[in-house]
């Protein structure tokens, strides 16, 4: 058996890939970007919560929604 003909298997948590991206999460998210590049040497299974995926889910920013929720705020008497 050639150990270089052999895929790794490699079971990685998405988690906490939340943006913005900081810490914690910018390491998972580059970490798991570098991975997808070495598809001939590693076996990837995307973890997300209970769920099992073969591929990992492109994450984005939902500024319209984050953006709208902040004006909500400035605008609401309760919290001036």
């Amino acid at each position: 058996m050639d150990v270089r003909s052999v895929k790794l298997n490699v079971l990685f948590s998405t988690d906490f890939i939340k943006y913005p991206l900081t810490g914690i999460g910018r390491y998972a998210f580059e970490l798991a970007h570098e991975l997808q590049q070495r598809e001939e040497k590693v076996a990837l299974t995307w973890l997300h919560g209970k769920k099992m995926r073969d591929s990992l889910a492109v994450a984005s920013e939902s500024s319209q929604s984050i953006q709208s929720v902040k004006r909500k705020l400035q605008n609401s008497k309760t919290v001036s």
